[in-house]
Order: C-alpha cells, then sequence, then structure tokens
C-alpha cells in the first residue's frame, strides 16, 4: 500500500506571488494615499491610479490564489496497483488505510442489492483515529475519488452483450459502471450484500468515479454495473 498527502501547493500568478500585500498593510496604504490627495502637489489623478493599482493588486491577490486541497490522500491496494484511491478533506487527526483482502473473487458473487455484477473491487478502505480505533463518522464531507480501467470498460461491455442475449435488455438500452460497496452487519444472522452509493458521479473523460460520504464503515469498494 502506498500513501501520500500534498499540499496542493503550486506556481502562484506573478502578481500574488511577488507583490503578495496583507490586508491591513493594503488598507493602511490606501488611507495612507487618500489622506495625502489634500497635502501633495502631486495630480490627485495620479494619486488616484496609485490607488487603485493597489486595490487591483489586491483583488488579484484573492482572486488569483490557487485553493489548496485540504489533507489529500491517495492509496494503492498492493494487489490492485491499477487503482488509485484519492481522498480529499480527511480529518488531521484520522488516518486512511486499506486493509488486505483474503479472497477478491468470493467477495464479487456475494449477494446484490440493486447492482448487477461487480466488475473488480478497488480495495478495503477504513479509517482509525489516533488510537487505531476504528473512526465511522466525519464532521464535513470526505471526497473519495477512484479510477476504472480498461478491463473494467471490458467487462461492462461484456455484461450488456449477456444482458441482451439473455432478453433481459434490448440492443438500445445502456448498461452503466457505477460505485459499489460492500455492507456488512455481522449479528446473527450475518450479511453480507454489495449496495451502490447513492452520492456519486462518474468522470468518463478521466475514467473516475467520485463519492462524497459522511459515514464510512470498514467495507470494500469498488466498479460495478447497473443493472
Amino acid at each position: 500500500m502506498d500513501s501520500k498527502k500534498s499540499d496542493g501547493n503550486a506556481r502562484e500568478n506573478f502578481l500574488t506571488w511577488k507583490l503578495e500585500i496583507p490586508t491591513w498593510l493594503l488598507t493602511v496604504i490606501v488611507i495612507a494615499l487618500s489622506a495625502a490627495i489634500a497635502q501633495t502637489s502631486i495630480s490627485p489623478f495620479i494619486l488616484i491610479v496609485i490607488v487603485i493599482a493597489f486595490i487591483v493588486i489586491g483583488v488579484l491577490q484573492t482572486w488569483r490564489r490557487p485553493v489548496s486541497k485540504q489533507n489529500e490522500i491517495i492509496l494503492s491496494d498492493e494487489d490492485a496497483p491499477e487503482y488509485k484511491i484519492t481522498l480529499s478533506n480527511v480529518p488531521e487527526n484520522v488516518t486512511p488505510a486499506l486493509l488486505k483482502i483474503d479472497d477478491r473473487e468470493k467477495l464479487r458473487y456475494l449477494d446484490k442489492d440493486g447492482v448487477g455484477e461487480i466488475i473488480s473491487i478497488a480495495g478495503n478502505l477504513v479509517f482509525y483515529d489516533n488510537n487505531n480505533k476504528l473512526v465511522t463518522s466525519f464532521p464535513s464531507v470526505i471526497s473519495l475519488t477512484f479510477n476504472y480501467t480498461d478491463d473494467d470498460e471490458q467487462k461492462l461491455m461484456e455484461r450488456k452483450k449477456a444482458l441482451i442475449r439473455e432478453g433481459i435488455i434490448a440492443e438500445n438500452e445502456d448498461v452503466k459502471l457505477i460505485p459499489v460497496y460492500l455492507y456488512s452487519y455481522t449479528e446473527k444472522p450475518e450479511i453480507n450484500i454489495w449496495k451502490p452509493f447513492q452520492n456519486f458521479s462518474i468522470d468518463k473523460v478521466n475514467r473516475t468515479m467520485t463519492i462524497e460520504f459522511l459515514f464510512w464503515g470498514d467495507q470494500p469498494i469498488g466498479p460495478s454495473t447497473k443493472p
């Protein structure tokens, strides 16, 4: 498993990097220049231009500054290195990890609820606090993005062809890739069932799936089909 953090820093615009001015200092400069208009031989027009220039610099400082990705973490399951799981807005005292999956094929054939076929499994994601205790809820929304592959798309097409042959769908009907998670309830009777995420988006250009959540358990995730 490989994990790394990114501070989200990027090369800034020249004005905001070289001429960065704190808000309080900019305010003082503007007030001082404005007050000097009545006490100087310099043309008021020139002073006004100078004031406007400082205001523009301040606005650029606000508008051009790149937004950093807070606590971005990238994980990769050593048994499925073709998938990268990127997490954003993870609390500082929380550590995500991918647990070892003993039998991926067995997991694929567990019961499903609103899910067609499990295409693959990207990893078994969990979160721990500083005391190594499982964290299942978060103070703000966490964003999770993982990719899907050429092989996933090929399995999707095979799934569609099979459904057409079986008469389940028509040729003009669509079969989609969706992100899913394994819901497990260990009390008697034990339940293990694949469910689709309710809050997600698909980026077909970059071949990624993005999920947002406030609650999480000990659960494998991956791409699946609908239907």
